[in-house]
């Protein structure tokens, strides 16, 4: 009888954007796993604002007037225009 091989899972790419304006690309089967990953730990997510999938990343950039990540204007019109549709 042959064995078969166990499949490895497919790896997904996050972008992770902390509360001090830095962000950081990291993989894993899913964010919790990518998080994990990368070296951080449950104490790690009090320093970290959001997670966005890596296609998303240019949509956010930090703003240093207010300290906060914001959406591109591109982002936003996007979203409007899905909300025309519905």
């Amino acid at each position: 009888m042959v064995e078969k091989k166990k499949e490895k899972p497919k790896e997904n790419e996050f972008v992770l954007f902390w509360l001090d304006g830095k962000k950081q690309n990291v993989n894993g089967e899913n964010v919790g796993n990518a998080i994990k990953n990368a070296g951080y730990g449950i104490d790690d997510l009090q320093k970290l604002d959001f997670f966005s999938n890596k296609e998303d990343e240019i949509d956010f950039l930090w703003n240093d007037s207010n300290n906060k990540w914001e959406a591109t204007p591109e982002a936003m019109q996007r979203e409007i225009n899905e909300l025309k549709k519905i």
